[in-house]
């Protein structure tokens, strides 16, 4: 983690989750960044990498599978965290399989994903 603030990147293309969880972090200390899809969350992840990415699975066009794809292969130093109503085995492994870090079912408690991105930071 950079000196300072942790840096988050939210890509969500629901305007309440992005709102909510915004203002969840904000308020514990970090500085978020947002996007509504996933080709404008992958061009913000590589001007200036986050310490960690929030990603929406079921965003349009580029998916929160395929943007997760794209950071590992280009070894982003990026922790990823999956936020999703996808809660199928398969998505899960998926997903586990791509290199996330972490993976939230929606619904989702605000405070458990806070405590869920510090765990990321602070390892």
């Amino acid at each position: 983690m950079r000196a300072g603030r942790p840096q988050i990147l939210l890509a969500d293309d629901d305007p309440t989750i992005l709102a909510l969880v915004k203002t969840t972090l904000l308020n514990y200390g970090m500085d978020v960044r947002t996007a509504a899809n996933g080709a404008d969350a992958f061009a913000l992840i590589r001007s200036d990498p986050p310490d960690t990415a929030i990603l929406d699975v079921n965003m349009p066009g580029m998916d929160g599978f395929e943007l997760l794809a794209a950071i590992r292969s280009r070894e982003l130093p990026v922790r990823v965290i999956l936020l999703t109503a996808r809660q199928q085995e398969n998505d899960l492994v998926r997903g586990f399989t791509l290199g996330a870090d972490d993976y939230v079912i929606k619904p989702f408690s605000p405070m458990e994903l806070v405590a869920r991105v510090k765990r990321l930071l602070w390892r």
